[in-house]
């Protein structure tokens, strides 16, 4: 009898030191994975722990509400490994999120925003906006190269990586140059609308995006090659 009440008492101790260390975590994954490990080492004192009039009180309440918090935590252990795991991805999303949104989004926020854009193509010499148009989304450049002109002169070349029509996009002012296709080339295109709709509850998606947007700028103008015109414009208007 005396074994078993100090064995029982040896669990309840190991228990709470789990439970220690699992309130000290802050990975939620690893919290839980402790916290599970922690109420089954809790319930041997719960069949152990109670010695009266002779015989031992398995305190069964005790067990089945041990038993329901690890069922409510395995569930989510799942959850969140199967929410860990690297999203399938070809190999034209894999250089995607390599080459443009690996420093500012996790594949799976590269895939939503991807889920609501749709890819254009457009031959060389073609059009892609026209300069005082109101763009009414944003665009990336896949593959392919184009030229921003301003009164028929070249003021900016954009490639693979470069945002077209971002600071439309940011400001809601009209576009203050042309851009031109010299090459075929295939964009990604999101409609402001979609964007705006996605983002509703998930801020990490708007931040993300908005980083790669403000390097990209950042980009530009430290560029020797290339000037803005959106930024030109409004530094004469100071």
């Amino acid at each position: 009898m005396l074994a078993e009440i100090t064995q029982a008492v040896v669990f309840l101790n190991v228990a709470n030191f789990l439970y220690l260390i699992c309130y000290s975590l802050k990975d939620v994954l690893w919290l839980r994975i402790f916290c599970v490990t922690a109420m089954f080492a809790i319930i041997p004192y719960y069949v152990w722990g109670t010695y009266v009039n002779g015989h031992y009180v398995i305190q069964w309440e005790c067990i089945y509400w041990q038993l329901a918090f690890v069922a409510i935590n395995l569930f989510w252990i799942i959850v969140i490994i199967r929410q860990r795991q690297p999203p399938k991805m070809s190999d034209r999303e894999k250089h995607l999120y390599d080459d443009i949104f690996a420093r500012s989004c996790s594949p799976q926020e590269m895939l939503r925003l991807l889920s609501v854009a749709n890819r254009i193509q457009f031959k060389s010499g073609e059009t892609i906006v026209d300069k005082l148009s109101h763009p009414e989304g944003l665009m990336l450049i896949e593959s392919g190269l184009t030229r921003v002109e301003v009164d028929d002169r070249v003021v900016a070349n954009l490639e693979r990586g470069d945002f077209v029509c971002e600071m439309s996009y940011l400001t809601g002012e009209p576009a203050v140059a042309n851009v031109i296709a010299a090459s075929s080339v295939e964009m990604i295109r999101w409609e402001r609308g979609a964007l705006n709709k996605i983002f509703e509850g998930r801020p990490e998606l708007k931040s993300g995006l908005h980083e790669i947007i403000g390097r990209d700028l950042i980009a530009k103008i430290a560029s020797k090659d290339q000037t803005i015109p959106e930024l030109e414009v409004e530094t004469i208007s100071m």
